[in-house]
C-alpha cells in the first residue's frame, strides 16, 4: 500500500492537471466561440484603417513642396502602414473559409479552421498591435505637419498686415497731400463736392451756405465738374510726387499742354488725358465710343442679332469705367447712354443689357424722367415701320425699364397688358390732359395700345380718348394710331404674307377698333408704305373705311356747298372724290366759319393731314404696289383726272424722287405702267415749258439704269438686274416714251433743238450723276460713258431700221458731244430732279449760265448738225461711230479749244480781269484710253 502523502500528492497533482485541461479546453473552445465576432472586429478594422491611408496620402498629394521634411516622415508612415495592413489582410483571408464545390471538402476546409483558431488568434492579436503602433506613429507625423501648416500660415498673415499697414499709412499720406493742396480751391465747399456726381446725386447735395447752394444749381452739374477739373489739372499738374520713386520734387508739365478749354473741357490730343475730359457739347468718352459702336453696327444686322455687338459695347465700357471715366454721366443737352440707346429705334436692341450695366455701376442714376423729358428724335419713317414697331416692343418686354426710366403709371398699364389696372386707372382719371400725356417719343396712350386691343376697346370706351386717334407725334412725317395698328397687324398675323388671306387671326382687330370709333382715314405720304406692310385683312378694312369717309365727305358737299361749287368740282350724288377731295374739306372749312348754322363736320373726314408740307391729293399720286392698287379698284377707288383740280399725272411724286424712299423707287416702274393703263392726260399744262409726264418717267428710267450699273461689280451683268426686267416686262411705259413726239420747251441746252422728245432724255439723266454733280466729264475718261450709252440704247430693244433707232443714236452723239465740250445743265433741267417747275425765281441764273456757255453751245449745235449727217452717211452701228469717226474728230475740235494761249490772248484776257491758272495757259492734254473690253 503506497504512502498517502504520495497518494494525496498524486490526486493533488491530478487534480491540478485537470484543472489545466479544463482551463485549456475552456479557453480552446471560448475562442472557438468567438471567432467570428473576433474575425468581423478585425475586417471592420482593416476597412477603416484602409480608408484612413487613402485619406491622408490624398491629403498629402496636394501639399506638394512646401512643407518636405514633414511630408517625407508621413510618406514613410504610410509605407510602414500599408505593409501592416497586408499582412493583417492575409492572415484574415487565411481564416475566412473559401468556398469548395465539393460539400465533404467544404466542410472538413471550415472544421479545420476552426479548430486552428485558438492558435492563430495570438498572431492575430499581435499583428492588430503592430498596426496599431504604426497607426499612432502616423498620428504623430500629422500633427507635426499640423504644427508646421499653422507656423508657416502665422508668417503669412504677419506679413500681410504688415503690407497692409504700410499701404495704410502711404495712402494717408496721399489723401493728406490731396486735401492740402485741394483747399484752396473751394474754401467753403465741402472736399466731398469734388466728386463728379450724377444729376440725381447731385440734385440731393446740400450745402451749409444758401450763396453756395444758389450759384451750384444755377449753372448745370456737368459746367460745374468741367470747371473743377480744369482747376484740380492746373494744380495737380505741380503737385509734389509722394510715391518716392522720383528724384525729382515736383512736375513742371503746365496744365495747357495736356488740357484745353473751350466751352467746357475737351479731348486732348497733345498729353494725357483724364476719364473726366468732355468735348465741347459735354460728351466723355464712353458716350463717343458708343456712339461709334451704334452707328457701325447699323450696317451689321447679323451682329446686332447675336450676342457678339452687346458684349463688345458692355466690356468696352466697363474698362472705361473701370479707369474712372463716368459712364453715367449727361452731356451738356442732358444725354446720357441710356439716352443714347433710345434715341433711335434701331439702338433699342442694346437697352436692356446698357440698363443693367449702369445700374450695377450706379444705383442711384438719376433717370426716373426720362420717359417725360421732352421729345426724342426716333428716326420712325414709314418705309421701315415693320422694324421699328417691332423694336419699340421692347420696351413692352422690358416693364421693369419702363418703370425706372419714369412712364407714367397709364403707360405701364398698357406696356404690362394690365387690364385690371387699366381700369382702375381710368375710373380715377378725370383729366383729359393726364389721359393725353405723351412719352418720350411723343406718342399718346392709343400710339402705345396699338398692339393690344382688349386695353385699346377699354381706352375708346371714354369719350376724351377720342381726339387722340387724330394726333399724331409732333416731329415730320410720324404716323398715327392707326398707322401703328396696321404695322402690328402684318407683326401678328398668320398668313405667310401680307398679301395672302389669314385664318382665324386677330391681327385686324386694333386696326377695326379705331376705325370703327370713326377716326380718319387720310392718304398721302407715308401711306403706300403702311399699306404694304400690313395685313390683308386690314388692308380690306382701310379701303372699306376710306370709301365710307369720301361718301360721307361728298354727301356732306351735296348738303351745304352751293351749286357753283359742286359743278366746279364736277361732284354728283355717285361720284367718289379722290383728288378733289382735299378741296371740298377746305370749302367745307370755310363754310363751316361764314354760316351762323352749324355744320356738321366731323374730323373723322378729314382726307389728309394738315402737319404734311407734302400736301397729298390723291390715293394714287405715290407709287404703290400693284396689289394694292388692284384692291383699292375693288372698293371703287379708280385713278382717274377730276374737274377743278390738276391731272392726276401732274402730281410731283408720281415719279418717284429722293424723299419718297425705297419702295418708290423699287415699284415705279411697273406701277407708272398701270397707272397708263387709265385715261388719264399725260401733258402736265405747265406753262412755257410744255413737257409731259412721260418727259419725266424718261429721266426716271434713265436714273434706274444709271443706279443697276452702280450695283454691279462689271457692266456685263446688267441685264441680271431687277430694274432691267421691269423695262424689259413694260409693256406700255416704255413704249409710249419711245413712240411720244411730244416736245417739251426747257431751255437747257441737253434738251435744245431736235433733242426735246421725251425719248431723249434717258441718257442724258443716266449720264448725269456719274462724277461730280457740277462738273462735266473729262474727255480721256470717255470711253466708260460711251460703253454705258451703247449697252443702254441696246437694253432698249429698238429696231435697228426703227426712226427711233437712229433718233437716239444721235441723242447719244448729241449728250456725250455736250459733256466732252463742258457745256453744263441748268438748274431747271429734268436731269436735275427739278420738282417745282412752277418756281422762276432762278430764271436770271439760268440766263447767266448759258451766256456764259454760248459760245459752247453754238459749237455744240455745229457739232450736232455735222455729227448727224455723217452718221447717216457711213450707215453704221453707233457703237461703232462713235469709237471711231466721233472720238477723232473731238480729239482736233478739243485740241482747237484747248491750244495754249498766246502772248497776246493772254493779256487781253488779263485786261479782262481774267486769272488765269498755269493748267489754263498751257493748255490740257488731249487722250482717249480704252480698256481691252471696251475695244
Amino acid at each position: 500500500m503506497s504512502d498517502p502523502f504520495s497518494i494525496a500528492t498524486g490526486v493533488a497533482g491530478l487534480i491540478s492537471l485537470g484543472l489545466t485541461v479544463c482551463d485549456g479546453l475552456h479557453t480552446y473552445f471560448s475562442a472557438i466561440k468567438d471567432r467570428k465576432d473576433d474575425i468581423a472586429i478585425a475586417t471592420q478594422s482593416l476597412a477603416l484603417f484602409k480608408f484612413h491611408v487613402f485619406a491622408i496620402q490624398s491629403s498629402a498629394s496636394k501639399l506638394g513642396h512646401r512643407h518636405s521634411p514633414t511630408i517625407d516622415g508621413l510618406q514613410l508612415s504610410l509605407i510602414n502602414c500599408e505593409m501592416q495592413l497586408k499582412r493583417l489582410e492575409s492572415l484574415l483571408t487565411e481564416l475566412m473559409p473559401t468556398k469548395d464545390p465539393s460539400l465533404a471538402k467544404e466542410i472538413w476546409r471550415r472544421q479545420k479552421l476552426i479548430a486552428r483558431y485558438p492558435f492563430d488568434r495570438k498572431k492575430l492579436v499581435q499583428l492588430e498591435e503592430y498596426l496599431s503602433r504604426a497607426n499612432t506613429t502616423l498620428s504623430s507625423f500629422i500633427q507635426a505637419l499640423n504644427l508646421d501648416i499653422n507656423i508657416r500660415m502665422s508668417d503669412d498673415l504677419e506679413a500681410f498686415k504688415s503690407s497692409l499697414e504700410a499701404l495704410d499709412i502711404n495712402t494717408q499720406t496721399t489723401l493728406r497731400t490731396i486735401s492740402t493742396r485741394l483747399d484752396f480751391i473751394r474754401p467753403k465747399v465741402e472736399p466731398s463736392i469734388l466728386e463728379v456726381l450724377s444729376s440725381r446725386t447731385g440734385d440731393r447735395v446740400t450745402t451749409t451756405t444758401s450763396n453756395n447752394l444758389t450759384n451750384a444749381h444755377s449753372t448745370p452739374r456737368y459746367l460745374q465738374n468741367a470747371e473743377l477739373e480744369q482747376r484740380l489739372c492746373r494744380k495737380l499738374a505741380d503737385m509734389d510726387c509722394t510715391c518716392g520713386a522720383s528724384n525729382s520734387k515736383t512736375s513742371n508739365r503746365p496744365a495747357s499742354r495736356t488740357y484745353r478749354f473751350w466751352g467746357g473741357l475737351t479731348v486732348s490730343r497733345q498729353g494725357d488725358a483724364s476719364p473726366f475730359d468732355v468735348d465741347q457739347d459735354g460728351n466723355n468718352i464712353a458716350h463717343m465710343c458708343l456712339n461709334a459702336c451704334l452707328y457701325s453696327f447699323s450696317f451689321e444686322e447679323a451682329l446686332k442679332s447675336s450676342d457678339i455687338a452687346i458684349d463688345a459695347i458692355c466690356k468696352m465700357l466697363t474698362y472705361l469705367a473701370d479707369i474712372g471715366v463716368p459712364i453715367t454721366a449727361s452731356n451738356f443737352n442732358q444725354s446720357n447712354l441710356l439716352t443714347l440707346s433710345i434715341k433711335s429705334f434701331r439702338n433699342l436692341w442694346v437697352l436692356p443689357s446698357l440698363y443693367k450695366l449702369v445700374m450695377n455701376r450706379d444705383s442711384n442714376f438719376y433717370h426716373s424722367e426720362l420717359a417725360h423729358n421732352g421729345p426724342l428724335t426716333a428716326n420712325l419713317w414709314f418705309e421701315n415701320g415693320g422694324k421699328w414697331a417691332r423694336q419699340l416692343d421692347t420696351l413692352c418686354e422690358y416693364p421693369e425699364i419702363c418703370e425706372d426710366i419714369g412712364f407714367s403709371e397709364l403707360f405701364l398699364a398698357v406696356i404690362k397688358k394690365d387690364h385690371a389696372r387699366l381700369q382702375a386707372i381710368l375710373a380715377e382719371e378725370d383729366s383729359i390732359s393726364n389721359i393725353s400725356q405723351m412719352d418720350l417719343y411723343k406718342r399718346n396712350i392709343l400710339h402705345a395700345s396699338s398692339n393690344w386691343p382688349d386695353g385699346l376697346r377699354l381706352l375708346l370706351q371714354r369719350q376724351d380718348v377720342r381726339p387722340l386717334m387724330d394726333m399724331g407725334p409732333e416731329p415730320f412725317f410720324h404716323p398715327r394710331p392707326l398707322d401703328y395698328a396696321l404695322f402690328y397687324s402684318k407683326i401678328y398675323c398668320n398668313a405667310p404674307d401680307q398679301w395672302t388671306e389669314c385664318d382665324n387671326c386677330t391681327c385686324y382687330v386694333a386696326v377695326q377698333l379705331l376705325l370703327e370709333a370713326d377716326c380718319s382715314v387720310t392718304v398721302g405720304h407715308g401711306r403706300p408704305e403702311i399699306l404694304a406692310g400690313c395685313s390683308l385683312k386690314a388692308r380690306k378694312l382701310f379701303f372699306k373705311h376710306l370709301k365710307d369717309r369720301r361718301e360721307r365727305l361728298r354727301n356732306v358737299a351735296l348738303g351745304i356747298l352751293p351749286k357753283e361749287t359742286l359743278r366746279q368740282y364736277g361732284i354728283t350724288a355717285n361720284f367718289l372724290p379722290d383728288k378733289t377731295a382735299p378741296m371740298l374739306w377746305n370749302e367745307l372749312q370755310e363754310a363751316k366759319g361764314q354760316r351762323d348754322r352749324l355744320v356738321g363736320l366731323t374730323n373723322s373726314l378729314q382726307p389728309c393731314s394738315d402737319r404734311f408740307s407734302i400736301q397729298p391729293k390723291s390715293l394714287f399720286e405715290f407709287p404703290h404696289y400693284l396689289q394694292v392698287a388692284e384692291l383699292a379698284l375693288d372698293y371703287g377707288l379708280v385713278p382717274k383726272d377730276e374737274k377743278g383740280v390738276p391731272t392726276l399725272l401732274s402730281g410731283s411724286y408720281i415719279v418717284p424722287n429722293s424723299l419718297l424712299g425705297r419702295l418708290a423707287e423699287e415699284v415705279s416702274m411697273k406701277y407708272l405702267d398701270w397707272l397708263l393703263r387709265h385715261d388719264l392726260n399725260l401733258e402736265l399744262s405747265l406753262e412755257p415749258f410744255r413737257f409731259s409726264t412721260l418727259h419725266r418717267a424718261a429721266v426716271f428710267v434713265g436714273l434706274r439704269i444709271f443706279w443697276s450699273s452702280r450695283r454691279v461689280k462689271r457692266f456685263d451683268l446688267l441685264h441680271q438686274d431687277v430694274s432691267i426686267c421691269e423695262l424689259q416686262d413694260s409693256k406700255i411705259l416704255l413704249p409710249a416714251i419711245c413712240e411720244s413726239k411730244a416736245q417739251c420747251n426747257i431751255p437747257c441746252p441737253c434738251s435744245s433743238s431736235m433733242f426735246n422728245r421725251p425719248l431723249a432724255h434717258i441718257l442724258p439723266a443716266m449720264l448725269r450723276y456719274r462724277g461730280d454733280s457740277h462738273l462735266t466729264y473729262s474727255f480721256s475718261h470717255i470711253g466708260e460713258p460711251i460703253k454705258l450709252v451703247v449697252r443702254s440704247i441696246d437694253l432698249l430693244r429698238l429696231s435697228e431700221c426703227s426712226s427711233e433707232h437712229s433718233y437716239m443714236a444721235k441723242c447719244a452723239i448729241h449728250i456725250l458731244t455736250m459733256m466732252s465740250l463742258g457745256v453744263r445743265h441748268l438748274p431747271i433741267c429734268l436731269t436735275e430732279n427739278y420738282d417745282d417747275l412752277e418756281d422762276l425765281e432762278g430764271k436770271e441764273d439760268w440766263k447767266e449760265i448759258l451766256d456764259e456757255d454760248r459760245e459752247l453751245i453754238d459749237r455744240l449745235q455745229a457739232l450736232d448738225e455735222e455729227f448727224g449727217e455723217e452718221f447717216d452717211l457711213q450707215d453704221v452701228s453707233i457703237a461703232e461711230f462713235l469709237r471711231g469717226y466721233w472720238v477723232t474728230r473731238m480729239e482736233e475740235v478739243l485740241g482747237e479749244l484747248n491750244k495754249p494761249l498766246t502772248d497776246d490772248d493772254r493779256y487781253d484776257l488779263w485786261e479782262a480781269g481774267v486769272v488765269l491758272k498755269e493748267d489754263d495757259i498751257d493748255g490740257p492734254e488731249c487722250c482717249v484710253e480704252y480698256t481691252e473690253d471696251e475695244i
